[in-house]
């Protein structure tokens, strides 16, 4: 076999050798790229979904506390309420009496 066959056949296995693994290295990093970008998305999925359930968890305490202080607020006035019709009573029955004196 001729040298010059020789050295084109090594360069010919040499040029293929890198264009093959030109490809394979292309291949997977494209891989490893897909694979990344699917992770990101159920990363990002996965936050969506947490954010959304403390969104709701929050809305609930809320409402709870809105609850209970408008129950607290209603218990107070009506307390107020209650004191304020004993104090009318008592300034009825003063009025009463007071009439009642005059009128004597």
């Amino acid at each position: 076999m001729p040298i010059w066959l020789s050295v084109v056949l090594v360069v010919a296995a040499l040029f293929f050798g890198f264009v093959i693994g030109y490809f394979i290295r292309k291949s997977l990093a494209e891989a490893k790229i897909s694979s990344a970008e699917e992770a990101a998305v159920q990363i990002v999925e996965s936050a969506k979904k947490e954010a959304e359930a403390q969104k709701k968890e929050t809305v609930l305490e809320v409402r709870t506390k809105s609850t209970e202080s408008g129950l607290k607020l209603k218990r107070t006035l009506v307390s107020v309420g209650m004191k304020f019709n004993d104090k009318k009573d008592d300034c009825c029955k003063k009025k009463s009496r007071w009439i009642k004196k005059l009128n004597r």
